[in-house]
């Protein structure tokens, strides 16, 4: 009975460790089809980390790139940049954060105009706050009495006038007062000439704030432009529209300074800048403009505005004379800055230099980074020829525009 008893117990011992291999056997079995069910996916989806519906991971839009054949149709725009593309479909706050918080090929479009946007916001701060006073006090050490009425032909002419008239009323009594002549002269004086470069100034401000217009829907479109397809649209549209609004900025403060001793001349010409800029700026916020197809219509639509608004070049070169200093003085600065956005333009539209080395500027200087610092450089070349031809105006007023 006890080896029957003992048999027993071996036989029992046996099966429960049999029993347990045959446990451990199967789970390993089931460890290993699991890997290989996970691997089959990840194969079957191409990238790892992506839904069945090939939607990447959250996790996985922050921590990867895409490559250019990897993006869907609505987000393919330059061939020839390969690399570092972020995902599609994911949140406003992360697109903040990765447009930001990475690098990536977009990464030099969003700073150069976000820090752009920053630095017209100081230079529209230092034009309002700091340029009067210090042009003023320039032309005060300047200027004859003999050269306020040519100074300013403009409307501000009514004002001069009056102060000058009022001249000898003036003397009188802060003479009574106390005063010397020679501060009564220099305080009427800096009167008159606040009064111009107020006006002076005032016609910057549509450049400047059309500036930071255009540099701020720049920054926000690379921003989210890989959002969604509809904020790749939306944005797209309002890009351009800044685009037109810039064109017509540059126009109206280059009029000012170009017509100011024909001042009949500044609000015609002022109402055709803003006709075309409208009629521009319609066009391209309708739905379906920034579409591939109409990019032979934008062109032109932009060709057609900067055609338009260029009439007055050729209308100052008639009453002054092209060779004159009248007309070269405020002619330069509006033609450097054109030269700079010809020069971007074409440089964007050849996709140059990414076109002869593909993959080789998917991160730095490809067209679209050059065209961005090219902008800043036009738009900053204009606003300082304008402060010059401000002081130049505010110093000699109109005593060389002497008409054909």
């Amino acid at each position: 009975m006890a080896r029957e008893h003992g048999q027993a117990g071996n036989i029992i011992r046996k099966g429960s460790s049999g029993e347990r291999r045959r446990t451990v056997a199967q789970g390993k079995r089931s460890e290993l089809a699991a890997e290989a069910a996970g691997t089959t996916a990840a194969d079957g989806d191409g990238k790892s980390g992506a839904s069945d519906a090939g939607t990447p991971s959250r996790a996985a839009a922050h921590r990867s790139w895409l490559q250019f054949h990897q993006l869907p149709n609505w987000m393919r725009d330059n061939v020839y940049v390969r690399r570092y593309y972020r995902h599609p479909d994911v949140s406003w706050r992360e697109a903040i954060v990765i447009g930001f918080g990475r690098l990536h090929n977009e990464t030099i479009n969003i700073y150069s105009h976000f820090v752009g946007f920053w630095l017209f916001v100081l230079v529209t701060l230092y034009t309002l706050v700091r340029l009067e006073p210090r042009l003023v006090n320039a032309a005060l050490h300047e200027t004859h009495w003999g050269d306020v009425p040519a100074a300013a032909p403009s409307d501000t002419a009514a004002g001069l006038t009056r102060w000058l008239h009022s001249l000898p009323h003036i003397w009188l009594h802060r003479a009574r007062a106390g005063h010397s002549a020679h501060d009564t002269v220099r305080d009427a004086s800096s009167q008159l000439w606040q009064e111009v470069a107020t006006a002076h100034r005032r016609a910057m401000l549509p450049m400047l704030l059309a500036a930071m217009v255009c540099l701020l829907s720049s920054t926000l479109f690379h921003i989210f432009n890989h959002v969604s397809r509809k904020s790749l649209q939306v944005l797209a549209r309002v890009d351009y529209a800044g685009i037109a609004l810039l064109v017509g900025g540059h126009a109206i403060m280059h009029n000012h300074f170009g017509f100011y001793c024909s001042p009949e001349w500044i609000r015609p010409y002022g109402w055709l800048t803003a006709v075309a800029t409208a009629l521009v700026i319609t066009a391209v916020l309708m739905p379906g403009s920034d579409s591939s197809r109409w990019i032979v219509a934008r062109t032109f639509l932009f060709i057609g505005q900067g055609f338009l608004v260029s009439t007055a070049l050729v209308h100052q070169a008639h009453l002054y004379g092209a060779s004159s200093r009248e007309f070269t003085h405020h002619f330069v600065p509006l033609a450097a800055a054109c030269i700079l956005y010809i020069i971007a333009g074409l440089v964007f539209a050849f996709r140059v230099p990414e076109r002869w080395f593909p993959g080789a500027f998917d991160l730095a200087f490809n067209s679209h980074n050059i065209l961005h610092l090219l902008v800043l450089i036009a738009a900053w070349v204009h606003w300082r020829g304008c402060v010059h031809a401000m002081h130049y105006r505010v110093s000699y007023g109109c005593l060389h525009a002497i008409k054909r």
